[in-house]
């Protein structure tokens, strides 16, 4: 039973690290779209390219009515 709690997490580990240095990779590209947006008003801005390239890789349409 350990040695499967001992794989699982680093399995976990394994990817969660992988996802990270995909997101770094693609973090220039996702970048542009929010290099006009002002600093002030949006403070979190430089983790927008992280949740666009989430929302490009799981193909998120902004079809619903939450979109609007």
């Amino acid at each position: 039973m350990v040695v499967l709690w001992i794989l699982s997490g680093i399995a976990l580990v394994v990817y969660i690290i992988a996802f990270i240095i995909i997101l770094f990779k693609n973090y220039s590209e996702y970048s542009k779209y929010c290099g006009v947006l002002n600093s002030k008003e949006h403070p979190l801005k430089s983790l927008l390219p992280f949740g666009l390239y989430i929302l490009d890789r799981f193909r998120y349409s902004f079809n619903s009515a939450y979109d609007c």
